[in-house]
């Protein structure tokens, strides 16, 4: 007869087992998940009233000298110096414009993806992208209705706000907002158009935390031309840990005020460009990666801002997939041109 003692005792044993394996199944599971990791450099640069010899007849750009080639040659040798995976640029005319200093100063570095706003403003100076990185989606706020709380008036976003996702592997997906908050010139009953950024930055907020809310780990970039400092309302409207955390953490944060200067141009050196990331994504910084440079305002008035993320993935080397065989380097789009003229060339001086 079994002895109802050890019958107890297998079950238990049996159930212990069981439980065993299947913790040792979900940690198997979890570390599969997590054993590959890709990379992302994100880079910011104002490329500084990036103008071509062509007159925009739809734009307000007769004042704007062509960008000379000594500066764009400094421009271009900086940023492949910096050599980011996903470049965010301000000041920028126009796709075809960037298209061919794609070509022009980046061959064969793999900026496969490129793309740049047609906005609204009246200066013609556009925000736009150059990636190694697949891009998807491509998301536009031109008619967005800003306020501030305690002010009857509403703006809109000076420069349209615009974000594309990147899918730096299958299984992962950043979106990177492109900013290019309000100059400082004085608006109307609105001194250095302080309120106007200020609008600008709460409806980036908004935008993010719609995001945010609907994943917490969600990975999103906002990177740009702020034109405004670190303590000011506006980044504080984005970065304080008040009313509920910050939707975005600064990695550069910890860089000493007088080594943090973004904008070169005396009297008015200052930090006014950030990478700013989602709590989610600053968690996988890579150490000592968040730097802003010392440029030399040559092509530029700008310095570039770059940081690194090093995300986990379940894909085995993705950035071996970035590469689009659909890449259309810019001398097939000026080929296309109704007109026997020779191939336009930048500015000579």
């Amino acid at each position: 007869m079994m002895n109802p003692m050890n019958h107890t005792r297998t079950n238990v044993a049996t159930r212990t087992g069981v439980v065993v394996v299947t913790l040792l199944l979900l940690i198997h599971v979890r570390a599969a998940t997590a054993q590959h990791t890709v990379e992302v450099k994100f880079g910011a640069q104002n490329v500084e009233n990036f103008f071509d010899v062509f007159d925009d007849p739809y734009n307000r750009d007769e004042s704007a000298e062509p960008k000379p080639v000594p500066a764009i040659n400094a421009l271009g040798k900086q940023m492949r110096a910096v050599d980011a995976d996903f470049f965010g640029v301000e000041e920028l005319e126009s796709l075809g414009l960037l298209a061919r200093f794609r070509d022009w100063q980046f061959k064969d570095r793999g900026y496969d993806y490129i793309w740049a706003n047609q906005m609204r403003a009246q200066r013609g100076i556009n925000v736009g992208c150059l990636s190694r990185v697949p891009m998807g989606a491509v998301h536009i706020w031109r008619y967005a209705k800003l306020t501030v709380p305690g002010d009857d008036r509403t703006w809109s976003f000076a420069r349209d706000m615009a974000a594309v996702d990147i899918m730096p592997a299958d299984d992962l997906k950043i979106t990177v907002f492109m900013v290019h908050l309000k100059s400082k010139r004085n608006g109307t009953n609105d001194i250095q158009s302080n309120k106007w950024r200020l609008a600008e930055a709460l409806g980036l907020r908004r935008l993010a935390k719609e995001i945010l809310d609907h994943d917490p780990d969600a990975l999103v970039v906002a990177m740009g031309d702020f034109n405004d400092t670190p303590d000011s309302p506006p980044i504080q409207a984005l970065t304080s840990t008040a009313d509920g955390g910050p939707v975005f953490v600064d990695p550069h944060a910890g860089i000493p005020a007088d080594q943090r200067i973004s904008y070169l141009k005396e009297p008015y050196r200052s930090n006014i460009d950030y990478i700013l990331l989602s709590p989610a994504l600053a968690k996988h910084v890579v150490e000592g990666t968040a730097v802003i440079g010392h440029g030399e305002l040559e092509g530029s008035d700008h310095a570039p801002v770059t940081v690194t993320v090093k995300l986990p993935t379940k894909q085995a080397d993705a950035r071996a997939t970035w590469p689009w065989k659909g890449y259309v380097p810019a001398t097939g789009v000026f080929l296309k041109r109704a007109s026997k003229e020779p191939e336009p060339e930048p500015a000579k001086n």
